[in-house]
């Protein structure tokens, strides 16, 4: 280190002196570069007397020579382990193990690829046969358990032993079906007619003239609501198809369904616009799409 003008302390190399042109990229804080710092690192080994850079201060011998510090395991013996197969009893690899905590096992089984593949071909032929013996000797696969077995059952069901969940207890309830379905039927000389010759047979949004159909800006569910709510009904199940209001209710979902509550649109389109809905679907009205909120008001 030496002093500037201004009594700076200016900063040098050890090895070649400079301090103005390697200040910025130096190695080191002693050193300019690389080069002056192997020079001025450089020892003769006391073993070998070859020529190596030191990393410590103190340090005499290279790395090759230097002694390495023991591990914490060094007092455990070593012990060859052998690997064996259970089946053949041959040798599969040897492994060199510490032996630690006075252990006497020593050897080691497992099983080899022949084996492998014998004891595979046969679990297979083991299955096979008692999947022949038990076809044969099972008494389920015969004629008459099968007709004893379904005389029991319609038997306790009809005496309520047996109890099966109806309605919407039933896991696979999925609403009035049977009156949508007669519902659709009918729309379709009133309602879907109208719309495809309003539009042209032609949908909408491709200008396909196969495959078309109607899509409900205004959902059917919406609709039938709105119905039920007028009627005070909850459900249509409980009515008979033969019965007057049954077939009254259908006649007031097809007239309230209007010219601008429908578009004609061919498959792939309708499928594009139901999957946009269902996202929305459970959210409630303030996230449905904005046809919807406003026919539905």
């Amino acid at each position: 280190m030496g002093i500037g003008r201004n009594g700076r302390k200016l900063w040098r190399c050890l090895q070649c002196g400079l301090h103005k042109k390697y200040k910025e990229n130096r190695y080191s804080r002693k050193f300019c570069s690389l080069e002056c710092y192997e020079e001025y690192n450089t020892i003769e080994c006391s073993i070998c007397k070859n020529n190596f850079v030191a990393i410590f201060a103190n340090q005499k011998t290279c790395n090759k020579c230097r002694h390495h510090p023991v591990p914490y395991y060094s007092k455990d013996k070593i012990i060859e382990r052998k690997i064996e197969c259970t089946f053949c009893r041959c040798k599969i690899k040897t492994e060199y193990v510490r032996k630690k905590y006075n252990t006497n096992f020593i050897n080691k089984t497992g099983l080899c690829e022949k084996c492998k593949i014998k004891i595979q071909e046969r679990r297979k032929k083991q299955y096979e046969e008692n999947s022949k013996r038990m076809k044969k000797d099972n008494p389920m696969f015969r004629e008459d358990t099968k007709e004893r077995v379904s005389k029991t059952l319609k038997r306790k069901i009809r005496n309520g032993e047996i109890l099966y969940k109806r309605g919407r207890k039933h896991y696979l309830y999925k609403g009035n079906r049977g009156f949508y379905a007669d519902c659709r039927k009918q729309l379709y000389h009133e309602w879907v007619k109208k719309i495809l010759e309003r539009d042209g047979y032609e949908c909408t949004k491709c200008g396909e003239n196969n495959n078309l159909q109607v899509h409900h800006i205004r959902p059917f569910r919406m609709i039938s609501e709105i119905i039920f709510v007028r009627n005070k009904i909850k459900n249509a199940k409980n009515l008979k198809k033969d019965s007057h209001e049954y077939w009254d209710l259908i006649k007031q979902i097809i007239n309230e369904h209007k010219l601008c509550d429908g578009i004609t649109v061919c498959i792939k389109c309708h499928g594009e616009i139901d999957e946009r809905y269902r996202r929305y679907k459970g959210k409630g009205k303030k996230n449905l799409p904005r046809k919807v909120q406003r026919k539905s008001i």
